[in-house]
């Protein structure tokens, strides 16, 4: 490669990574809102006129330019289609300017469930210190929070940082040990779960399924005057279709918003992932939460690969919600209306939120491009430049948050409680060909068929080996049963998973089932 032509692929690359620290818009932040009528549910007045916004007229082209904007996305998108998806993900993984972020946190200061997670959430915190009172009670909820890192990351920052503060936790998350869960949709990461039972809140069929919840059910959650922070990690696979991300995470996003409104107390704080922007109902659920809290911004955590469509969007200062905006909300709960829920919201407001759009998929088109570039065609002089700039960016990161170890009696888990390293005993989540084969339908022959090729692959990765354990000074007391009891929930039909079997397998079996035709 020549220096010139380096040169032209380098620039780009150090002005996406020289943006990570910086991908920031605030919506609103000055404690007052002029909008704040015209975007109520209860302003049926102003849902008449903000319906013709939305649809796009001669007066203000919303929808146009919204829709401009994901088409120019999938557009950029669709050169995917075409690419090895296993190739793909690991050219990606390898341009990331943040590749080294959880290897570098991992080997300076050892937390607990050090994931991609962990580091995005912890420099929230550092980014946004409003989020925590410096002292006195301090009650957290934590919705689709397995396998537990946002807690971690929480921990860590509150016994670094506000270590006057009495904290109580609470999480929800699909249940990995009900027999019922989908694997594909399920964290199988127990470590943190297995040693906080009584933390978790899986509902009354123990499932753990947000969409299910009921409005008392709900209201069960809250406890007293409810929680100071709220914070909502969900996601949906979308790889299946993958132009369509926001319309298939939105009914998530939209119970953990219902969930977080009916269990804040006054002036809390609300996190939610969202993606795009670009549709008419996530425009009206980020003018609504605009209207319901003193501060909103779009945040994108440099640990968050550059490339994607993640966004949180960090709500402080809750001011409150009328139960009648409440009831209106569970009634659309887990269902396919609550797309239209929303109000239309005022022209200033849907115009904020468009340039907050184009700011973050501008910047994302950027880095979609350059590894577009780069695939399969990085030479080594070009390569050694990225690894350079991922070491400075890495370094970066550390002296921004600060990390340093915390003791072991502050720890979620006691050292000595600690499990083995947890491996996923599967790759169901990851797709293996191009990205257009997902959508062939193939016969039932060539579907036994690839189960065989698959059943070889795992048996090539079995390691079966001979251990002998030694109790020494063995707690018994961590697995006594006093005080607990047994939780009925939903029963499976079919098996999905077990705690007894691997994941991969019993999919496979399920689906050789299925093509067989019994």
């Amino acid at each position: 490669m020549e220096k010139n032509e380096m040169g032209e692929m380098i620039d780009p690359y150090q002005q996406i990574a020289s943006e990570l620290f910086k991908k920031e818009y605030f919506l609103r932040d000055d404690g007052a809102s002029s909008e704040r009528k015209s975007t109520s549910l209860e302003d049926q007045t102003s849902k008449h006129c903000a319906d013709a916004v939305i649809e796009g007229t001669s007066e203000f082209p919303a929808a146009v330019d919204f829709m401009q904007l994901k088409t120019t996305l999938n557009d950029v998108k669709s050169e995917l289609s075409d690419k090895d998806m296993s190739d793909w993900h690991n050219h990606t993984g390898w341009t990331n300017p943040a590749g080294c972020f959880i290897k570098d946190v991992r080997k300076h200061c050892h937390p607990e469930l050090c994931t991609q997670a962990f580091c995005k959430f912890y420099e929230i915190l550092i980014r946004c210190p409003e989020l925590l009172p410096l002292e006195g009670d301090f009650r957290s909820l934590h919705l689709c929070e397995a396998p537990g890192a946002f807690i971690s990351a929480l921990n860590h920052f509150i016994v670094l940082r506000r270590r006057s503060l009495e904290w109580i936790w609470q999480a929800t998350t699909l249940n990995p040990f009900c027999e019922a869960n989908d694997p594909q949709w399920t964290v199988g990461d127990d470590r943190l779960i297995f040693y906080t039972l009584d933390r978790w809140l899986f509902g009354p069929d123990n499932s753990g399924n947000l969409l299910r919840l009921t409005e008392k059910d709900i209201s069960a959650m809250k406890q007293g005057d409810g929680f100071h922070l709220v914070t909502a990690d969900g996601s949906i696979d979308c790889q299946d279709d993958p132009a369509e991300q926001e319309r298939i995470t939105f009914p998530l996003q939209f119970c953990e918003t219902v969930v977080a409104l009916s269990t804040l107390r006054p002036n809390g704080c609300f996190i939610l992932k969202k993606f795009t922007t670009c549709e008419p109902f996530s425009v009206s659920l980020i003018a609504f939460l605009m209207d319901h809290f003193s501060s909103v911004r779009f945040l994108k955590p440099a640990s968050s690969k550059a490339g994607n469509s993640e966004i949180y969007v960090v709500c402080c200062g809750f001011l409150g919600i009328s139960s009648n905006e409440l009831a209106l909300l569970h009634a659309d709960y887990g269902t396919e209306r609550c797309f239209d829920t929303l109000q239309k919201p005022s022209l200033s407001v849907v115009q904020q939120i468009f340039e907050c759009s184009k700011y973050f998929i501008d910047r994302q088109l950027r880095v979609m491009k350059f590894n577009l570039a780069t695939y399969r065609n990085c030479a080594p002089n070009l390569r050694a430049a990225i690894e350079a700039v991922k070491e400075g960016t890495s370094q970066q990161f550390l002296e921004i948050i600060r990390l340093r170890s915390i003791s072991a009696k502050r720890r979620l888990i006691p050292r000595r409680l600690m499990p083995i390293p947890w491996m996923a005993m599967s790759q169901l989540g990851r797709r293996e060909g191009a990205f257009i084969d997902g959508f062939k339908q193939l016969s039932s022959t060539c579907v036994l068929a690839e189960h065989e090729k698959r059943l070889a692959r795992i048996d090539g990765r079995l390691i079966v080996e001979n251990f002998a354990w030694q109790l020494t000074n063995f707690d018994v007391d961590c697995f006594s049963t006093a005080g607990r009891c047994t939780v009925f929930g939903r029963p499976p039909r079919p098996l999905l998973q077990s705690k007894l079997c691997s994941a991969e397998l019993l999919k496979l079996a399920l689906r050789q089932l299925e093509a067989s035709g019994r």
